[in-house]
């Protein structure tokens, strides 16, 4: 018996994991917050995706608070050498905030933190945050690249249909 306890044991764990809230930040040194959540807003309502094609992107700010949710669906057609085409679908709910300052007068850079409100493989979170963040850095006049996508070195190379 002690063996489908310890496989219940870490399907829970496992379960866990990918079941709470993750998030990355960023930060945006030499920037006035209002050019900054500015760019924040104009990057969540026009995001530029070049391997993918947007079905859906309903954005919701909330100007007050200074937040940002983001309900997208994206979809792909993966076509690897030797294989058949596959379709590849993605739907993300992300919570997006131009971190408060402690002291509005100091000179306090402004933060972005970009998490995600439901389950999610970490790498995909971590993906989407940067190619979010490097969105707002090139509206904000910054050299930043967007990293390439983290795949696994094994994979062969891929075409990608929109």
């Amino acid at each position: 018996m002690p063996r489908p306890v310890v496989r219940s044991a870490a399907i829970a764990l496992a379960a866990a994991a990918l079941a709470g809230c993750a998030s990355e930040s960023a930060t945006f040194s030499g920037r006035p917050r209002d050019q900054v959540w500015t760019a924040m807003v104009a990057v969540a309502e026009q995001p530029q995706y070049t391997q993918w094609r947007m079905l859906d992107n309903r954005v919701v700010v909330d100007e007050e608070r200074r937040e940002i949710y983001v309900t997208r669906q994206l979809r792909r057609d993966l076509v690897r050498p030797g294989t058949d085409e596959v379709r590849q679908d993605r739907s993300y709910r992300f919570e997006i905030v131009l971190e408060p300052s402690a002291d509005e007068e100091a000179d306090t850079p402004p933060t972005i933190t970009f998490s995600t409100v439901q389950p999610i493989l970490p790498a995909r979170l971590f993906d989407e945050a940067e190619r979010y963040f490097a969105e707002v850095a090139e509206l904000l006049g910054e050299v930043k690249e967007t990293p390439a996508p983290r795949t696994l070195a094994t994979e062969p190379p891929q075409t990608v249909r929109e």
